[in-house]
Parts: structure tokens; C-alpha cells; sequence
């Protein structure tokens, strides 16, 4: 009985892979992998500058920040 659990779940983790495979070309033909990475890149570069104004932010003086608020953007 164990042999047969065992062997089920194999084919069942067998099977799995074989249509993650699948879905994987299906997605990267459709163009989808592609527009996914493009997405992914313009959002790390506006966290990336989200970051550095953070940071210059948390250095400057009080009077600068009451400056840079008084500033139009």
C-alpha cells in the first residue's frame, strides 16, 4: 500500500513539473514574461529613487527641510 501512496506521488510530482514547464513557454510566447520584467524594472528604479530622496531627506537640517517645503516642486 505504501509503494502505491509512494509511487502516486511521484507521478503527481512528475506531472506537476511537466506542466509548470508548459506554462512557463505558454507565458514567455504570449509576451507576458517580457512585459512582467519591463514592469519590474521601472518599478526598482522609482523605489530606487524613492530611496536615495529618503536618505537625502533624513540628512538634511531642520531649516533645510522647512526650506524645501516652503519650494515649489
Amino acid at each position: 500500500m505504501l509503494t502505491w501512496i509512494r509511487l502516486a506521488l511521484a507521478l503527481a510530482q512528475l506531472l506537476n513539473s511537466v506542466l509548470r514547464r508548459i506554462e512557463q513557454r505558454q507565458w514567455e510566447a504570449s509576451g507576458y514574461r517580457k512585459a512582467m520584467v519591463d514592469e519590474l524594472t521601472a518599478i526598482n528604479a522609482s523605489v530606487g529613487i524613492a530611496r536615495a530622496s529618503f536618505d537625502e531627506a533624513a540628512k538634511a537640517t531642520p531649516e533645510e527641510r522647512r526650506r524645501s517645503l516652503k519650494e515649489p516642486i
